[in-house]
């Protein structure tokens, strides 16, 4: 009797941490197509906010930008820290190709 409850705990403890896996799983990541993580993205949301950041992470229920910045009509403001934006607030995302800074002359050089 002692053994078969025993076993019977064991299976329970098996099965609910299996549950609670799947659960954690099921929650921390979106699988529907590519992975944006790395990628640069602009992310407009529900309130008319607009966000250009690097996605540090994808969630279910958020996208986590770094090197962020708030787009205005006159320009971008950098954000400090990361950016935790809720999927149910996007109006739109979109990926673009990251800025790239302009080499510099060699000629206007100062020695």
């Amino acid at each position: 009797m002692t053994l078969a409850l025993i076993l019977n705990a064991a299976v329970l403890l098996v099965l609910s941490s299996a549950v609670a896996v799947a659960v954690a799983m099921r929650g921390s990541r979106r699988v529907d197509g590519p992975s944006l993580v790395g990628k640069t993205v602009v992310v407009t949301t529900d309130r008319d906010r607009t966000f250009r950041g690097v996605v540090l992470a994808e969630h279910a229920d958020r996208v986590t930008l770094h090197q962020a910045f708030v787009v205005t009509p006159v320009g971008e403001t950098a954000v400090g820290g990361l950016v935790h934006l809720p999927r149910t607030k996007f109006d739109a995302l979109q990926q673009i190709d990251a800025p790239v800074e302009k080499p510099r002359d060699p000629t206007l050089v100062s020695r």
